[in-house]
Order: C-alpha cells, then structure tokens, then sequence
C-alpha cells in the first residue's frame, strides 16, 4: 500500500462526499429520484443531486463501450462545471460490452457507472435499492483508489458475502446484498483509505435497509447480536474476528480479543472493589493474567476464567504463534489453533457475561438542570461495537457529584441502576487518538502508553492534553 497521507487527511476532514447523478437518456427518471431517497433517509456525508439525461453512442452490436460512457460522463462533468472532488456516477440501461454491473474510469477514480436492468431472477431488491449500493461501491472504489491501491487487487473473485465480492456469477449479487457486510480485510483496506467513521455509519445504515429488501424472512430474525450489550472495548474486538474470513487474520484478532477481555476485567474489577489499578509500562499478556489471578477471590467463579486461560495455556500460544520466533505464513497453519482458541474464548466470554452486562461504561458530555431542580446528564453510552455511541438521558434527584460524577467526559463505570458510578480516569480515556485523530476509546497499556482499541493504534498521552504520537 503506497502511503499518500495528504490525500487521506483530506478525506478525514471531508465534511461530505458529493455525488451528481446522472442517467442514460431513456432510463427512468423516477428511479433515479428513488435511488437518491436513499441517502436523504439516511443523512450523512454522501450528498447526492441528480443531473440530467445523457445520451450515450450504442454499439452496431446493441452494447456500450466503457469508452463511450468516461468520454460521455467527463463531457457532463465538465458542462455542469463540477469540481474535481465531486463524483459522477451514471445510470445506464444499455449494456455495456464487458457485461459488467458497475466500473469506475481508471483515468479519474471519480467517476463510475452502474447498469440497470433486469435483476428480479437474482434479488428481490428494487432497481433504485440496487442503484444505491453501486453510488456507495462509487465512494469506496474511489477512496481505495486514491490512496494508492490498486482496487482490482481489492475485489474478491470467490463469494464472501462481502461488499467487495466481483460477483463474476451474477446470481452472486443476491447473495452480497443479503449479507450486506464487509469482510474484516476489506474494513481494514477502507480505513486506511480515509473512509470516516461517520461514512461507514452511513453506508451501513442504507446497506442495511436494501438487505431487508433482499430477504424474505427478516420478521425471523434476531438482529441484536450476542455482544451488542457488552462494554465497547471487548464488544468491537469480538465484532473484529466476526468480520474477518481469513484464518490467520482470524487467530491474530482472537488474541487481541482475549488481551482485551483480561485487561477489562482487570481494570473493572479493581474499580469495582475500591482500588487503584497499578500497571506496568507496556506489560505483556501474562503480567495481565497473573495481576488478574492474584487480585480474583479463590472463592469467586470467576476464578475460572484464569483456570481455563492456564489450563489451555493461552499466554504460551500467544507468546509461540505471534510474540516470540518465527511464525507459520500459511493460513492453513493456523486454521486448527483459531479452531481451538475460538473455542476458549467462548467458554471465557460465557462466563464473563453476567459480569459485563451487570455495569454500564459511559462518558457523560454535558450535566444541567431542569426547570424541575433535577439535574440531567446526557452521557454516551459505551456498549456494543458501534463506535458511534448511542446517546442516554440520565435523570439526578441530588447533586450528580453525590454518585460519583466528578467531571463530563471521563468515562465512568455505572452500576444497573445507574445510581453509583465509578470513575475509569485515567485508565480508560475518551480523547482524540493522536495517530488518526478522530475521537476514540483509549485503554491503558501502562504510563502515557495506550491503546486505541478500534483501530489497534499505540500511542502516547502526555499530561492527559497534550496527546502525542
């Protein structure tokens, strides 16, 4: 990956991502309004207009040459005095003469096609639900692009279920809208590539609305999933390995996983008890494990989760696969351990649950008080793997400072109640993370050192204001 960093901090500040639509003459305008419902359903930085007709030169064959359709959208790029910034993605109802559903101009990533047809063998998903994925596929294969990668390399040629499966068979369309995911690979390739918390919120919402298209069972389901009420830093590392396909991409991101299930627990356990965590600069996953054993009642059950984490010898395997020496490079190397460690990490987080879902961690942003005397704090909620945390109203009959609230935007361990809260400062951190700065969740990692447990970044907080890299 070549590293084009100007570009990229471009597009972290990049207030909105414009898209002019526009749709070969004789396509049907009122889809094209419907395809853009789309995003103004769900709001976000992708603002998309529509443009006007364009007729496009068909082939003696009935098809359109890719040619054709660049030089057709540059021309009404340039009559609509578009910036160069903005995107263009056109509609076509013709098809082209590689058969392909969309393609972007390799000589200015900000244009890309997308063809309508006739898709009701492959999805039950309407034509404007289609158009809309393809204007999403438009942003992220023109940010990939950008940032120096080649997307041909990107594109999967077997089925994932993934955003970024080619879909050579076209029934496969079917399969990737249904799935309405991206697999952890791809999420890692988008990340880099500048793609803000704030554009995949929004693309997964619209994503999400066109899989309750795609399927005929969505009454059936349960769509909460297992972790969605854990604490943010141990639900978005076990959301990590759900996304990811490949084996050892898996095993790496399950050691991370249980790293950060021993270092939760650690801190909220002695928070809970009324002592002050002491941590040791950068300390390794078995310094985690024996301060946990030692600080656990023999007597409590969840003593046996430093039982199994010894008996499977968990800080061995970690230590053999990924810290020390060589490691095997082929997935099929480590397809048996992830097997196995999947396996300990299940019967660990099955014992963890009553302990992760009896609190709450939170950030409270503002504190007031209402034309009642009750003070009301509005306080992001850190539970689930979305990193963008749902906001909760928290109603005080006494001075919040009473129950624990010292101060807005320390994060604070809650009981269910919400009546007692336990400050997590300075061991777990809402700030800016100074490697991608964008707001984030820091967990300790000893002194000024900390993780930024969504990315994986380690970096320094000095003085707790002054965060450097």
């Amino acid at each position: 990956m070549n590293n084009n960093k100007e570009h990229i901090e471009q597009d972290h500040n990049r207030t909105a991502y414009n898209v002019h639509v526009f749709y070969e003459k004789g396509f049907d305008k009122s889809v094209s309004r419907k395809s853009i419902q789309w995003f103004e359903n769900f709001p976000g930085p992708i603002k998309v207009t529509l443009g006007r007709a364009i007729d496009i030169k068909i082939n003696p064959d009935g098809k359109l040459k890719w040619d054709h359709i660049f030089e057709a959208m540059n021309s009404a790029r340039l009559e609509a005095r578009l910036n160069y910034e903005d995107f263009v993605f056109l509609i076509t109802k013709t098809p082209n003469e590689l058969n392909w559903f969309a393609a972007c101009d390799l000589s200015n990533p900000r244009n890309r096609f997308g063809h309508s047809g006739d898709y009701s063998w492959v999805t039950s998903a309407p034509d404007h639900a289609i158009i809309a994925h393809y204007i999403i596929g438009a942003i992220f294969s023109g940010l990939i692009t950008e940032s120096g990668i080649d997307c041909d390399q990107v594109w999967h040629e077997g089925l994932r279920g993934c955003f970024f499966d080619h879909c050579a068979e076209k029934w496969e369309l079917g399969i990737k809208l249904r799935t309405a995911d991206i697999c952890g690979d791809c999420m890692e390739i988008l990340k880099y590539s500048g793609a803000t918390d704030h554009l995949m919120k929004q693309t997964t919402d619209i994503r999400e609305g066109i899989r309750t298209l795609s399927i005929n069972t969505s009454q059936y389901l349960d769509n909460e999933a297992p972790f969605s009420n854990w604490p943010f830093p141990v639900a978005i590392t076990r959301h990590k390995i759900v996304q990811s396909l490949d084996a050892t991409h898996r095993f790496m991101l399950m050691l991370d996983h249980f790293d950060s299930l021993i270092r939760y627990f650690y801190f909220a356990n002695e928070v809970m008890n009324g002592r002050e965590p002491q941590v040791i600069e950068r300390p390794s996953l078995g310094w985690w494990v024996n301060e946990l054993s030692n600080r656990l009642d023999a007597r409590e059950g969840l003593m046996e989760v430093i039982r199994i984490t010894e008996k499977e010898k968990v800080v061995k395997l970690r230590n053999d696969l990924k810290g020390h020496g060589w490691a095997p490079h082929t997935e099929k190397s480590y397809a048996d351990e992830a097997k196995r460690l999947e396996s300990i990490l299940t019967s660990i987080e099955n014992l963890l649950k009553p302990f992760f879902e009896s609190h709450k961690l939170l950030v409270p942003r503002t504190i007031r008080m209402d034309s009642s005397g009750a003070f009301i704090a509005e306080a992001d909620i850190l539970s689930g793997s979305n990193i963008l945390h749902p906001r909760e109203a928290i109603r005080f009959q006494g001075d919040p400072r009473h129950t624990g609230i010292t101060s807005p935007n320390s994060i604070y361990l809650a009981n269910r109640e919400m009546s007692q809260f336990k400050s997590m400062s300075p061991f777990f951190l809402s700030t800016y993370c100074p490697a991608c700065c964008h707001p984030r969740i820091l967990v300790s990692d000893g002194g000024e050192s900390y993780i930024d447990v969504f990315m994986g970044h380690r970096v320094t907080i000095s003085n707790l204001g002054n965060p450097e890299h």
